[in-house]
């Protein structure tokens, strides 16, 4: 029978058809031989129908669902948890939804190549200044986790994405030091290509004035946002004397400051009740980690740009894991 005649005979709905099909039919056991906490047939359907039809379910942590969907209080939070991992749920960062053309590859392949060339020992990229913004808010959804089965692609998500409320906070790495960070106020409003002059600029240029008097030249590195390159951004770093790297569109995966907002938010969760974080709170909560990131990590982050350039290479200039 097809999906179809078995979702017009029974009334489930197709995801909960496939869902059925697809879970095997014996139980799992862990690695010491034991069968886990197992969720009824029953209660397969009843998880399998909240995920089809309440957006929120998706979203909570497996601790907090096991409370709103009712009639699961039977189970611990690590027997809820082995159930679902049992039942073939995972949780997942919702990806980013970046799409990459032919000309993208392209330029990412070039880029990648040429700087490969240009900086092949992973000891070249600690005088390469790499600089980009995150938003972060009192939510852990800022992360954007779901839960979805293993036979899902998680892309079909992408459309839950929801633009986080909070600070905005931009910071500069280069080899093993924090070369700046800022945290942007409310009532800048949005950022333009003046006002990105205005108060990032001037902390970039400080701190290649610097390393530039001990004798370190730097370039510096910002994505293609366009307050960033702008003609009269490009144009005002220029006269500053502000060498910029040339950066190919959409390619987070090849800038290591995104590991580390990933580990700054990380951090924050484990350290804070996130939820119950005033604005205030939380803006000091993002500095305190800012001021926790390892400095000996970050040179390993640098010194992954060689490896991070080969991987583009291999790929056709795809996307990559970061």
């Amino acid at each position: 029978m097809s999906y179809e005649a078995i979702r017009k005979a029974t009334g489930a709905s197709i995801k909960q058809i496939q869902y059925a099909l697809t879970t095997p039919l014996t139980p799992r056991t862990d690695r010491r031989g034991r069968k886990p906490s197992q969720f009824t047939d029953e209660e397969k359907h009843r998880i399998a129908r909240a995920f089809s039809d309440d957006p929120i379910a998706r979203k909570l942590k497996w601790e907090d669902l096991r409370w709103y969907l009712e009639g699961f209080d039977r189970f611990k939070d690590q027997a809820f948890i082995t159930a679902m991992r049992d039942a073939g749920y995972q949780r997942k960062v919702l990806p980013r939804r970046i799409k990459l053309t032919p000309a993208h590859m392209q330029a990412r392949l070039a880029f990648a190549r040429e700087q490969l060339a240009l900086r092949p020992r992973p000891e070249d990229w600690e005088k390469v200044a790499f600089s980009d913004e995150t938003w972060a808010t009192n939510s852990h959804m800022w992360k954007r986790w779901l839960t979805v089965h293993e036979v899902e692609d998680i892309e079909a998500w992408a459309s839950i994405r929801q633009k986080p409320h909070g600070w905005m906070f931009w910071a500069i790495i280069c080899g093993a030091v924090k070369a700046g960070s800022f945290v942007w106020e409310k009532e800048y409003g949005g950022i333009n290509s003046e006002k990105y002059q205005r108060y990032i600029v001037p902390i970039d240029y400080q701190f290649i004035m610097e390393k530039r008097e001990q004798g370190t030249p730097v370039v510096f590195q910002h994505d293609n946002a366009s307050s960033h390159v702008s003609n009269a951004t490009r144009a005002y770093m220029t006269g500053l004397g502000i060498e910029q790297l040339t950066w190919p569109a959409n390619s987070p995966d090849l800038n290591p400051i995104e590991n580390v907002w990933f580990w700054m938010k990380n951090w924050i969760e484990l350290n804070y009740d996130v939820e119950a974080l005033s604005k205030t709170a939380l803006r000091r909560a993002i500095l305190a980690a800012w001021e926790a990131v390892p400095r000996d990590w970050l040179l390993q982050l640098a010194h992954s740009m060689p490896g991070r350039l080969q991987k583009i290479i291999d790929a056709e200039g795809k996307l990559i894991p970061y």
